[in-house]
């Protein structure tokens, strides 16, 4: 958390063995809370029912989409007691076919969001 606790930041740095297709993902009830993609996947705005807004930024790789909560994982089940997945939408950062990943998530309540850098993970420690 940062800007006065205004501002969260996922940072996700990872390199894998070979080529892959990965996924950041956040979740939330569709039914309430409507998403609008622009600057070609790397902002959106989620806005609930009640007005309330967020505001997501993608620094880094990757690209926004939504999906719904059916098949990233085909064939498996809700668990016993888990919510109907049809209510929900998951909001992703989508990488196709990477080795690495360096991405920043960026959650704002502020549209003018005071992080516009992808600040690797060992600047953060010392931040």
């Amino acid at each position: 958390l940062t800007n006065g606790r205004r501002t969260l930041v996922v940072k996700d740095e990872v390199e894998l063995k070979g080529e892959e297709n990965a996924f950041t993902t956040a979740h939330f009830e569709n039914k309430k809370i409507t998403v609008n993609i622009t600057d070609g996947g790397k902002k959106c705005t989620l806005t609930h029912e009640g007005g309330e807004k967020l505001y997501v930024t993608v620094l880094g790789d990757g690209t926004l989409e939504v999906m719904d909560c059916q098949g990233l994982l085909e064939g498996t089940a809700p668990a016993e007691g888990e919510y109907s997945r049809e209510d929900y939408s998951r909001l992703v950062i989508r990488h196709k076919g990477v080795k690495k990943i360096n991405t920043a998530f960026v959650i704002d309540t502020d549209e003018k969001c005071g992080i516009k850098e992808n600040i690797d993970i060992e600047m953060w420690k010392t931040l």
